[in-house]
């Protein structure tokens, strides 16, 4: 079922079996479809900002944006060098998969490379 719930600007948020995702247009033009919290994950790392959630923790520090998904470290971010790196620690759950894949995109939209 698809049920579209409000229009904005560049994004539509819209409700398939009682979740909500939101897709938009970044700022390369791509089409993103996220959860809620993979949305905050990429606004957090995005805008170099701390974040916390039940689950997730994301500290930004001199240029440096570590994730951490029930204590452990899943992805880090150097803005400086422009790169990043992402680890499941050896849960191949789809949360975990979700989490990496919003540090992804965001890194992706950023331009940053994986090493």
């Amino acid at each position: 079922m698809l049920k579209i719930v409000s229009i904005l600007t560049f994004s539509t948020i819209f409700l398939v079996d009682s979740v909500f995702f939101r897709i938009f247009a970044s700022t390369n033009k791509k089409i993103r479809i996220m959860r809620d919290y993979q949305e905050r994950i990429y606004d957090a790392i995005t805008t170099r900002k701390n974040w916390g959630g039940s689950n997730v923790v994301i500290n930004t520090e001199n240029g440096i944006t570590k994730v951490w998904f029930y204590g452990n470290l899943i992805g880090v971010v150097d803005h400086n060098k422009k790169t990043y790196k992402c680890d499941n620690c050896g849960f191949t759950n789809a949360a975990t998969t979700a989490r990496i894949n919003a540090i992804v995109m965001a890194c992706d939209d950023l331009e940053y490379k994986r090493v």
